[in-house]
């Protein structure tokens, strides 16, 4: 799936500043000023661009114990809708569920 998103590019102004320099020899001061230049860069939105984006679906898994009363399938795994995640999640430990799955395992 493709999407869009501000292209952000650097843009650099360059000026000059003004510095005052003093020197101090037996008493007397000296003060002269020179000028040195100066470059400030900020991130700036320039359009936008396109990009791939990587979209995942929820997946909601529960695992049961004794499937069709059998005691010897325990932990198996299946795949089901929100709504019966839900339902699961607040059932009891033990409690009895009936479900149609989405897919088995998870």
């Amino acid at each position: 799936m493709t999407d869009t998103r501000p292209r952000m590019v650097e843009q650099c102004t360059t000026g000059t500043k003004r510095v005052k320099h003093t020197s101090t020899t037996k008493g007397k001061t000296r003060t002269w000023y020179t000028t040195e230049p100066t470059r400030a860069c900020r991130k700036v939105q320039q359009g936008t661009e396109t990009y791939d984006r990587v979209v995942r679906h929820a997946r909601w898994c529960v695992e049961l114990d004794d499937v069709d009363g059998n005691t010897g399938r325990d932990d198996v795994w299946y795949e089901v809708d929100s709504a019966t995640y839900t339902k699961a999640a607040a059932a009891a430990e033990g409690e009895k569920l009936a479900f149609t799955p989405l897919r088995a395992g998870c």
